[in-house]
């Protein structure tokens, strides 16, 4: 797991994050990015509505509870969520009656699903959540909206770096693996003093690199300089 402290050294980080857990890619998990200096953006053309909750794998019983594969901050995350979505484009609801903790996942159950028959309708199917039923707090964001992300310098906007293209969960932080226009990719820890500053809004965030994270290779201007 991910153990890097605000004043270790690319190296050292790079040699720590090697047995990070990977997040799926693209799917919705609250990623913490900072304290609470980080104001939540609001939702535009770049942000999807309709989110990744997890998927169906099996079934518990014969009452039609269903083991679900959560896909974002686990079962107390999702028992936030009252209403789930069957399609990402919300037009298909079903209410939620329950979700509780079950091993490396969680038990589901829908409304109007009463029997085992019923259930086993539903498995292997994605499930979807709406953002705006979910409140982030402060300094969090979706991982969903940070993936795609242009990586730039911020003292120098000139400067780019690449594209967020995964995100790795850790104890003590997170990193995103940021990939250049040739394809090298490299993990960025997501730390206060690194990533500065994160404008879902427009798809960009803002770095101040540990020293040694980037080569010069990578550091290139905007205009492909």
């Amino acid at each position: 797991m991910l153990r890097l402290e605000p004043q270790r050294t690319a190296q050292e980080f790079r040699l720590r994050s090697t047995d990070s857990k990977r997040v799926q890619g693209g799917l919705p998990l609250v990623l913490i990015l900072f304290s609470a200096v980080l104001k939540r953006q609001s939702v535009n053309l770049y942000v999807k509505q309709f989110l990744e909750a997890g998927k169906v794998v099996g079934m518990h019983g014969v009452r039609g509870e269903m083991r679900f594969d959560v896909w974002c901050d686990g079962a107390d995350f999702l028992k936030k969520i009252k209403t789930l979505y069957l399609d990402a484009d919300g037009k298909m609801a079903v209410g939620v009656v329950s979700v509780r903790p079950h091993k490396n996942a969680a038990l589901l159950k829908l409304d109007g699903i009463l029997t085992i028959e019923e259930a086993e309708k539903y498995r292997g199917r994605v499930l979807y959540f709406d953002r705006k039923d979910v409140h982030l707090d402060s300094g969090k964001a979706f991982v969903e909206d940070v993936i795609g992300c242009a990586v730039y310098d911020a003292d120098n906007a000139d400067v780019l770096y690449g594209t967020v293209t995964d995100v790795m969960k850790g104890v003590a932080n997170d990193a995103w693996t940021v990939k250049d226009k040739n394809g090298k990719e490299t993990l960025v820890p997501v730390i206060p003093s690194v990533v500065v500053k994160l404008d879902v809004e427009n798809k960009k965030v803002y770095l101040r690199p540990l020293k040694g994270l980037f080569s010069d290779e990578c550091a290139i201007r905007e205009d492909g300089e």
